[in-house]
C-alpha cells in the first residue's frame, strides 16, 4: 500500500510537467502554423504577384495598351532558365538559374528595393543596375563572402555590371535559385527581343480583377487570341487557408482530448489517494468538513494547477517561440 501511495504521489507531481509540455506544444505549433501560413502567402505574392494573365504576345500587348487598365500597376513578366557566369570579387561561379524579369517601374513598386533608373554605356557593358537574388541563389553563389560584381552570358558574350546584390526570401516557392532583374537588363544579356507570355498585376483587389477579366474577354471576342489563363494566388492561398483551418481544428480537438485525459488521470490519482486515506478523511469529517467540500477543494486545486501549467506554458512559448521560428527559417 505504501508503494502504491508513493507511486500515486509521484504521478501527481509528474502530471503538471506533462501538462506544461502539452500546452507548450500547443502554443508553439499554433505560432509555427500561423507564421508558416503567412510565409506561404508572402511566397505566393513574391513570386507571382497578386494576379497573372497568360496568353500569346499579341493578346498581352493589346492588354498592356488598353486604356481601361492604364491606372493599374502591371508589367510583362518574362521567366527564363539561363546559365550565367557570376563574377564576384573573390571568385567566379557558373550557375544555372531561373531568371524573372519585369519592367523597371513595376519591379521598383513591387519589391521597393530597386530604382527604375537605367543607363546604357557604349560597348557591351550595362551599368547602374541592382540584382535581386533569392536566398537560395544567394547561398549557392556564396555571395556572403563573394559579392557579385558582374554577370556574363556565355552565349552572347554580354557582360552586365552589378552595383548591388539584394537578397529576398521567396519562401518554399523559391526553393530553386531565382534571379530577378529588369527587362532591359535581361534584353541586354540575351541580345535579342524578349519573348513574353505573361502579364503580372500587383496591388489590386477583386474589383480590378473583374475589370481585367472584362477587358480580356472583349479582346478575346475581337479575335486577338483564342484563350487566356488567369492565375490568382489569392485563391491558391484561400485553398491553403482551408487546409490550415482543418489542421487547426484537428489540433484543437487533439489538445482538448489530451486535456481531458490529463484531468481524468489527475482526478483518478486523487480518488485513489482519498480511498487510501480513510482515517484522514474520517478525522476531517469529525471536524465538520463534508466529503463534498473535500472534493470541491481538490477540484479547485486541480483547476489552479491546470491554470498555472497553462500560464507557465504560455510564458515558455513566448520565451522560446522566436528561437524556434528562427530555427525553422520562418
Amino acid at each position: 500500500m505504501r508503494g502504491q501511495s508513493r507511486l500515486i504521489k509521484m504521478a501527481l507531481l509528474v502530471l503538471p510537467l506533462i501538462l506544461v509540455f502539452v500546452f507548450f506544444g500547443f502554443f508553439t505549433s499554433h505560432n509555427v502554423m500561423k507564421h508558416f501560413e503567412k510565409y506561404m502567402q508572402q511566397s505566393y505574392f513574391g513570386v507571382f504577384g497578386n494576379l497573372q494573365l497568360a496568353s500569346n504576345p499579341e493578346f498581352l500587348a493589346a492588354l498592356h495598351q488598353a486604356p481601361e487598365l492604364s491606372h493599374l500597376n502591371f508589367s510583362f513578366r518574362i521567366a527564363n532558365k539561363m546559365v550565367l557566369l557570376f563574377e564576384g570579387d573573390t571568385r567566379q561561379v557558373l550557375k544555372g538559374v531561373d531568371v524573372i524579369a519585369y519592367e523597371a517601374n513595376y519591379l521598383a513598386s513591387k519589391l521597393q528595393v530597386i530604382d527604375a533608373s537605367a543607363s546604357f554605356v557604349t560597348g557591351q557593358v550595362l551599368t547602374e543596375h541592382r540584382l535581386i537574388l533569392s536566398s537560395v541563389a544567394y547561398h549557392q553563389l556564396g555571395s556572403s563572402d563573394n559579392k557579385v560584381m558582374r554577370i556574363f552570358n556565355p552565349n552572347t558574350k554580354q557582360t552586365l555590371n552589378i552595383d548591388e546584390s539584394l537578397v529576398l526570401d521567396f519562401g518554399f516557392l523559391g526553393s530553386k535559385p531565382i534571379v530577378m532583374m529588369t527587362t532591359k537588363m535581361l534584353q541586354f544579356l540575351t541580345k535579342k527581343p524578349l519573348a513574353y507570355n505573361q502579364i503580372e498585376f500587383n496591388g489590386i483587389d477583386n474589383l480590378y480583377i473583374s475589370l481585367i477579366e472584362s477587358v480580356a474577354d472583349r479582346l478575346l471576342r475581337q479575335g486577338v487570341a483564342s484563350d487566356y489563363q488567369l492565375i490568382n494566388p489569392k485563391k491558391l492561398s484561400q485553398e491553403a487557408s482551408l487546409v490550415f483551418d482543418k489542421v487547426t481544428l484537428f489540433k484543437y480537438g487533439f489538445f482538448f482530448i489530451l486535456s481531458l485525459i490529463s484531468a481524468a488521470i489527475y482526478l483518478l490519482a486523487i480518488n485513489l489517494i482519498l480511498n487510501a486515506k480513510h482515517k484522514s478523511l474520517g478525522i476531517l469529517e469529525c471536524l465538520g468538513v463534508s466529503r463534498f467540500e473535500i472534493w470541491m477543494s481538490l477540484v479547485l486545486f486541480a483547476l489552479f494547477a491546470f491554470s498555472l501549467c497553462l500560464f507557465i506554458s504560455w510564458l515558455l512559448s513566448r520565451l522560446f517561440g522566436p528561437q524556434i521560428l528562427v530555427f525553422l527559417g520562418l
